[in-house]
């Protein structure tokens, strides 16, 4: 690091940026912690690998007990222990493809549902040409054709033909009747809990509880639901 910025001064470069893996990174880190005053101008990068293994970690951080590690496992696509390494940033290489292969299916599904509402509103003519296009696009996946090229001008025909259409069925997808959102542990009072709506705020008594697991206060969602539902 010292020899790092001492090249870099002698270049006329006020900043010095070196990029690590995991391991030194930390360790570098910890220098320029130590001697703030020495390396104020270095700049630290941790390698792109690395990086990547943060992000796919911090995807099953917040998404992994959502659903998304059931989704794995229930598939049949990976075995339990294999997801949770994938999901704790380990297993690279299947950890990319399983996270592929999920936006792959929720995209399918969305498209699907897009083409269902289509019908159902009755608002446009989906013109043949587009189907032509996405076989095309799906056949050069095989024939090692002009794919780029083919996923260019698709995209672009989406784009121009059903970009607007799109955005509606987004807008629409996210204006159900009814919605609300239950809010806990963002008060002053870690135990108010609050629904939100367009319409009012109000308080939920029912469901003040202490617990900060949600897979703990889910017994009071059910027993409140129970009476909503009763009512």
């Amino acid at each position: 690091m010292k020899r790092c910025a001492d090249m870099c001064q002698k270049a006329g470069q006020p900043f010095s940026i070196q990029t690590f893996d995991l391991q030194l990174y930390a360790v570098a880190q910890q220098v320029k912690w130590d001697r703030p005053s020495e390396f104020k101008s270095h700049i630290l990068r941790l390698g792109g690998f690395h990086t990547l293994s943060c992000f796919i970690s911090s995807i099953g951080k917040i998404w992994g007990d959502g659903g998304l590690r059931d989704l794995l496992v229930d598939s049949g696509v990976y075995a339990a222990a294999t997801v949770d390494q994938m999901l704790s940033g380990k297993q690279f290489n299947r950890a990319v493809r399983g996270l592929t292969l999920l936006y792959e299916t929720l995209k399918t599904l969305w498209i699907c549902s897009f083409f269902v509402w289509i019908r159902q509103q009755k608002c446009l003519e989906i013109p043949e040409s587009l189907f032509v296009g996405l076989t095309e696009c799906h056949e050069s996946f095989t024939s090692n054709g002009r794919t780029f090229d083919m996923l260019q001008s698709l995209e672009k025909a989406l784009n121009d033909d059903l970009g607007s259409k799109m955005n509606e069925f987004r807008e629409w997808g996210g204006q159900g009747e009814n919605k609300c959102l239950v809010l806990a542990g963002a008060f002053s009072n870690p135990e108010i809990v609050r629904q939100l709506s367009n319409e009012h705020v109000i308080d939920l008594p029912d469901l003040f509880c202490s617990h900060e697991e949600a897979d703990t206060r889910i017994l009071l969602h059910v027993i409140h639901s129970d009476k909503i539902f009763q009512q």
